[in-house]
């Protein structure tokens, strides 16, 4: 009886991501990329010594008009010399430059304070230090405004380095899915997308309008929340960067204890997704569906030993919805698919371990950076994103 109810439940989560995946595949939009506002660009910076070079020039070299966009660096109050690199760029003329003398634990910090002192721009695009953003970003990511009821856009993200060992590959495949498909089909299917840190855009008075990103250590997913909360639409854009991945399993479990513990430890976590659940019951349900495929993943596997027929059926559904997160797409991780369904259960478990005996310790969860090495993107990589070799 317990065997077939974790069997039902698994195989419910996984058609329905399955159903993400596919209904995310049809409705990935095509953008008419001739809609050009005046924007501002941001990047919000803390120690990026080795990437914050590569990110400025990868703004500056935007297929977009010059005139019709600014860039502003917010230092976070760096001690390397991430500061004095982006200051040279400023003497030019080239970005506004923002610094916070004291490093403040939260990026919202800076990000609202460039918004509110820097900004010209009505549409405000951000993108992480260590991405680089494809050619066109810009115009793709403007393109979902030309919609004035548009408040802000969800882009998607790849992995730059995924040739640089199995933790980039398997995050590869996570991004291709999560990042990707499952939205726009969540979207789709609900009218909900959310933002992602690493690749977004809003409408400056919107932003403003909901009191900025507040000080939050899950500030992109808050804003998302506050953002729906108030009936304002994001959208997914589909407009890709690509990031430098860690590449140890340790810095992936600091990471990922990061993330699980900041977000059910967040001061206004439990008060938003109480609205969004009542707001948005379908997208609440689609979105839970996506947070639990890792769990799917781990039921499966239980499930191996005691229906394994029932068990390779699920897993074959799951290789379907990851070949279609990555068709098309540079990155070749085909073949570790198989390693990526089996191996994921037992990160994803591994980290939930660690984060139980941190509680039972009494221990807290620290933000703890990951050090970019500044890895050059293979070319594979940078052909995709519209850069000429």
């Amino acid at each position: 009886m317990v065997v077939r109810l974790l069997y039902t439940l698994t195989l419910i989560i996984i058609v329905i991501n399955l159903f993400l995946s596919i209904s995310g595949y049809a409705k990935r939009k095509i953008v008419n990329k001739d809609y050009f506002p005046f924007v501002s660009v941001l990047c919000c910076a803390w120690n990026e010594e080795k990437v914050i070079e590569r990110k400025i020039r990868n703004y500056l070299s935007q297929n977009y008009p010059k005139n019709k966009y600014e860039i502003i660096i917010v230092d976070n109050g760096s001690t390397d010399n991430t500061y004095k690199i982006a200051q040279k760029y400023k003497k030019t003329g080239k970005i506004k430059l923002l610094r916070l003398e004291k490093h403040e634990e939260y990026k919202s910090i800076g990000f609202d304070k460039a918004v509110r002192t820097l900004a010209k721009g009505e549409i405000i695009l951000h993108s992480d230090a260590d991405t680089i953003c494809e050619r066109d970003w810009i115009r793709k990511m403007v393109f979902y405004f030309k919609d004035k009821t548009v408040s802000g856009v969800a882009g998607k993200i790849g992995v730059g380095n995924y040739k640089s060992g199995l933790i980039p590959k398997l995050r590869s495949l996570e991004f291709s899915f999560l990042y990707d498909l499952s939205s726009f089909g969540t979207y789709f299917l609900s009218g909900v997308s959310f933002f992602c840190g690493a690749n977004y855009g809003l409408r400056k008075k919107d932003l403003l309008n909901v009191g900025g990103h507040g000080k939050d250590i899950v500030e992109d997913f808050l804003l998302g929340l506050k953002f729906i909360s108030r009936g304002m639409k994001i959208v997914p854009a589909n407009a890709f960067v690509y990031q430098e991945e860690m590449t140890s399993f340790s810095q992936f479990v600091k990471q990922r204890k990061r993330w699980y513990y900041m977000i059910f430890n967040s001061k206004n976590y439990n008060k938003y997704v109480a609205g969004f659940f009542k707001k948005k019951p379908l997208a609440f349900i689609l979105n839970t569906a996506r947070g639990g495929a890792q769990i799917s993943m781990m039921l499966n596997f239980i499930l191996l030993f005691f229906m394994p027929y029932h068990s390779l059926l699920n897993y074959f559904i799951l290789a379907v919805i990851y070949l279609l997160g990555i068709e098309s797409k540079p990155e070749n991780t085909v073949f570790y698919i198989p390693f990526y369904l089996i191996l994921e259960p037992f990160m994803w478990t591994y980290v939930i371990l660690a984060l139980l005996k941190d509680k039972i310790k009494n221990k807290n969860v620290r933000w703890e950076k990951i050090y970019h090495k500044g890895e050059k993107f293979p070319k594979d990589v940078l052909s995709y994103l519209g850069y000429n070799i």
